[in-house]
Parts: structure tokens; sequence; C-alpha cells
């Protein structure tokens, strides 16, 4: 029987960073799509930052956001671990 050999707590941690790293860009692409998609809407960020009045959809935007991110982590780990096995950072 061939030994297997086990990650330890910082390799495991080490991987999760990576994965994290991975998962918080794409977050911050749809984030940046979706202030694009307020910029296109009519929505002047110089005006929220002089007013401080939030216009209305700025909850659902990120209420959207928080969704999004969720779903993209989930499918992250779902779709690696279901094809290959392991996720980015387990392969690094």
């Amino acid at each position: 029987m061939a030994d297997k050999r086990f990650g330890g707590f910082w390799r495991r941690f080490l991987a999760y960073g990576i994965d994290s790293i991975i998962l918080y860009l794409v977050s911050l692409i749809l984030f940046l799509i979706g202030l694009l998609a307020l910029k296109l809407g009519g929505v002047s960020f110089g005006s929220i930052v002089m007013t401080g009045d939030l216009p209305l959809g700025t909850g659902l935007f990120a209420a959207v956001h928080i969704v999004a991110t969720l779903l993209t982590g989930t499918i992250y780990f779902i779709w690696f671990h279901g094809t290959v096995g392991q996720a980015p950072g387990k392969m690094l």
C-alpha cells in the first residue's frame, strides 16, 4: 500500500489563502462591473460623495453583489473538487 502524505495545517491554510485571493479577484471584477452598470444608469459617484445620499438601487446592488460572490465561491469549490479533485490552491 502506498503511503499518502497529507498536508498539515499550514499547507492547507496557504492553499485556502491562494483560493481566497483568486475568489477575491473574481469578486472585485464583479464589483467593478456592477459599478460600471450603476454609472451607465446615471448614478454620479461625485454626487454621492458630496451629498452623502445613496441613490435608489444601491442597497439592491449590494445585495446582488453579496449573493453573486457567495454563489461564485460555492461554484468555484464544487466545480474544482468535482472535476479535478482539488482547488487550485491545493494544486499548487
